[in-house]
């Protein structure tokens, strides 16, 4: 049982990380139906996307919530059938994280660092935020984690990763903000290393 960190955030959050080892059917014996409908043909997302909801379904029940399964609104945001908490997804391959609040919107992102981030970085990054990272590998990935945790927070497609969220790292401390249609959303993010892996989460 391969459960590779699981932490009580606060009294409304939890998280978990799982290292995906088992096969397909292992995740989806005790799935309910409305989450074994799945078209998705590349076994390795296909496996993470099974593995994702098997977490999400350990974590609801560990706060004793049933759970009915998964689904995704119009904005690809993953929702509760019957919205007892909000949730959020990441998949790393091999690694599957999720967080579940009963209280707030919640994000997680994990991400792997590689080198072509450079040749990337100024698709999501300010040209400020690019000066901080100082093309730094891991702290680019590092602000890419926690844009795209932010992201999963505030849950719509309309909000731009470099235009709308802005990543500030002090003092070893993480915080976000997200600015749309003149409503601004601060918030507190936390970092961890999982393996080579950067994970960072709404707290």
């Amino acid at each position: 049982m391969p459960l590779f960190l699981s932490n009580k955030v606060n009294d409304h959050c939890i998280l978990a990380v799982w290292k995906a080892e088992e096969s397909e059917h292992f995740f989806f014996k005790g799935l309910p139906d409305q989450d074994k409908k799945n078209s998705i043909s590349h076994p390795t997302k296909r496996l993470e996307s099974i593995a994702g909801r098997f977490l999400v379904q350990q974590l609801v029940e560990n706060l004793n919530l049933e759970y009915q399964g998964i689904y995704k609104d119009e904005h690809g945001k993953p929702h509760l059938i019957g919205d007892a908490a909000q949730i959020s997804i990441t998949h790393a391959f091999p690694f599957i994280g999720a967080t579940v609040n009963t209280k707030y919107p919640t994000g997680i992102d994990l991400e792997s660092p590689k080198q072509k981030i450079l040749g990337i970085q100024h698709k999501f990054l300010t040209s400020e935020e690019q000066a901080f990272c100082n093309n730094d590998v891991e702290q680019i990935t590092l602000f890419w984690a926690a844009k795209e945790a932010a992201f999963k927070y505030h849950g719509r497609k309309t909000v731009s990763l470099k235009e709308n969220i802005s990543i500030i790292l002090t003092d070893g401390k993480l915080s976000g903000t997200i600015i749309e249609d003149n409503t601004t959303i601060k918030l507190d993010l936390v970092s961890k290393k999982v393996v080579d892996h950067t994970m960072v989460y709404v707290h």
